[in-house]
């Protein structure tokens, strides 16, 4: 089949599912398919304005996408439970409902509600468009779309090849867990779109050493913690990368780098304490004074008991009791993380989905790690791209692992990996397709040279 038939055939198939998705959405309420015309536009329209010579094939590449958003969308639509569609979608929308009923009517205030800046998000576009609107999906489904084109740009500036790039962005665009909270009322898939427009811009004050890229990215990546605080790992990965290589380079460089440099090191340690003040509970209600004790074995177990609860619980009294412990267990909890559900954690026909997600991520894992084995035989600008992509992985994968006790949370937090680990494990990925299966992607031209290897 030419490429022209196929480009053909998705868009047939696109205004087909437009037609029936807009008539179901039609018949419960006329704002939410309005709105759902305009978020198609959007996204269509974005693609269409970009600026590359390969925007059919990307087109190609989104269009089956989301396709399958409206397929899953109308499933939802019609109150069917999608996997992971559950407690924390339907808490989500609650607080939201909460927050728009109080603003609308100018009710008393009660401090005690969940202080859920992503309910409040959802609160604000209800007050617009009713409790009942879809934006919030919608929104979603565009967010994600934006994430798969920023995750090419991610892969392009790193690597200047296009077979890369727009791998990476079919692996993310498809991957299981991205698809489906792209049609749930939650935080993830806005969280994930904010921090991989931080990644975009954290490459590109590595390669070009330009504060301009270095302020939006601390602007962007703060966005991201209102969104889901957890998010807050990133920033001290940030800071940690921010000392090791900023100082470092002090010894080698000019005068005038070294005042930005050490400016850099002031706005990062600034900023990292600005956000732990505002999120002082990180993990639980600490005291800010008090912050040491998250890291006491009493603490630890004390969140470890909360989080392994429910039908998908693992580890559950796999507890450290000294930090000799600790340290013996992380492995084990990392693994689970990533991994899990492991085949006797099965339990219905939805786990299978989270089955297929776990062998995603080693598959990307294996990949990621084999980058990191040919590290000597990278340019230097590479190799300060794998050390902070690294960087960032260990501490989202340990703080996570020990965060975490139940394969639905793992499964939802394990998504923020992704914006780091896509683009780098593709560069593999391609190079192993076309060494052991001959695999090209004939549909671009792949212009340009893979600078990792220069």
């Amino acid at each position: 089949m030419t490429k022209s038939k196929i480009i053909r055939y998705t868009k047939f198939l696109l205004l087909i599912t437009i037609g029936i998705t807009a008539n179901t959405i039609m018949h419960k309420s006329f704002i939410n398919f309005t709105l759902f015309l305009v978020s198609i536009f959007i996204v269509l329209g974005t693609i269409l304005l970009i600026k590359t010579k390969e925007k059919q094939v990307l087109l190609m590449i989104v269009v089956p996408g989301i396709l399958l958003r409206l397929f899953l969308l109308q499933l939802e639509t019609a109150g069917i439970i999608l996997p992971g569609g559950g407690s924390d979608a339907i808490m989500f929308k609650k607080i939201a409902d909460y927050y728009a009923n109080i603003w609308t009517h100018k009710l008393i205030f009660i401090s005690s509600a969940p202080n859920y800046y992503y309910s409040k998000f959802i609160a604000v576009i209800e007050m617009l468009f009713g409790t009942e609107t879809l934006m919030p999906v919608l929104i979603n489904i565009i967010c994600s779309t934006l994430t798969a084109y920023i995750i090419y740009k991610i892969t392009m500036m790193i690597f200047h090849n296009n077979e890369i790039s727009f791998t990476a962005s079919l692996i993310f665009y498809y991957f299981p867990s991205i698809i489906l909270y792209s049609v749930l009322t939650l935080r993830e898939t806005v969280t994930i779109f904010l921090l991989s427009l931080f990644f975009l811009l954290s490459i590109a004050f590595i390669k070009y050493k330009n504060l301009e890229y270095f302020l939006p990215a601390i602007g962007i990546l703060y966005l991201a913690n209102l969104f889901d605080n957890v998010t807050i790992i990133v920033d001290f990965s940030f800071f940690i990368w921010i000392i090791i290589f900023m100082l470092y380079k002090l010894i080698k460089i000019s005068l005038k780098e070294k005042i930005i440099s050490v400016l850099i090191v002031s706005i990062s340690f600034v900023a990292f304490v600005a956000m732990i003040r505002k999120y002082p509970i990180i993990l639980g209600k600490i005291p800010y004074k008090n912050i040491s004790s998250l890291f006491s074995i009493h603490y630890i177990t004390m969140k470890l008991n909360v989080a392994a609860r429910g039908k998908t619980a693992y580890l559950v009294n796999f507890l450290p009791h000294s930090y000799l412990s600790f340290i013996l267990q992380t492995p084990i909890r990392m693994l689970y993380f990533l991994f899990s559900p492991f085949l006797w954690q099965l339990h219905s026909l939805k786990d299978m989905v989270g089955l297929f997600d776990s062998i995603m991520y080693l598959v990307l894992i294996l990949s990621f790690v084999l980058e990191m084995k040919n590290f000597k035989k990278f340019n230097n600008k590479y190799k300060e791209i794998l050390i902070f992509s690294a960087i960032l992985l260990f501490f989202m994968i340990f703080f996570f692992a020990w965060g975490v006790s139940n394969t639905g949370t793992a499964l939802r937090h394990r998504t923020f990996l992704l914006f780091v680990l896509i683009p780098v494990a593709t560069h593999n990925l391609v190079n192993v397709a076309n060494k052991i299966f001959k695999f090209k992607l004939k549909l671009i031209s792949n212009k340009g040279c893979d600078i990792a290897n220069v």
